[in-house]
């Protein structure tokens, strides 16, 4: 089944940050557009879009994997090859640090589906996902 899929993705061989817009199914083949670097995105369980991390493509093996920690070296899980984590990850993941700490996820009791609210929203509130409504 095909299914919308959204992605942000940073190649490490070139630095740059590209836009994936297609439609699986899964494993999904990328070539990032200014270098030419190839990755496969195995789907993995959870969204992508809840891995909460940037995606990159390893320049050894040219796969992809989430980079989900500010820390300064990463290790593709995939081949094992080490290197630095580029300062603009490192950027991209505080950004994503600080949206999530503004924000509370929660769970639709009706649909199982995850949404997300300001953080210390209380009153009304109605599944974007359903539309069950619920209070807080």
């Amino acid at each position: 089944m095909k299914e919308r899929v959204n992605l942000r993705v940073h190649c490490p061989r070139c630095r740059k940050y590209f836009d994936y817009e297609g439609e699986g199914p899964y494993p999904i083949r990328v070539r990032c557009p200014h270098c030419g670097a190839r990755g496969i995105i195995e789907r993995e369980g959870e969204e992508l879009e809840e891995k909460a991390g940037v995606l990159v493509v390893c320049p050894a093996c040219e796969e992809l994997f989430y980079v989900k920690e500010q820390k300064p070296f990463m290790t593709c899980p995939h081949c094992g090859a080490r290197g630095k984590v580029p300062l603009d990850v490192l950027e991209e993941l505080e950004k994503i640090k600080e949206e999530r700490e503004d924000k509370m996820t929660l769970r639709c009791p009706r649909c199982g589906e995850k949404f997300e609210l300001p953080r210390g929203h209380r009153g009304a509130t109605v599944c974007p996902h359903c539309g069950a409504r619920g209070y807080i």
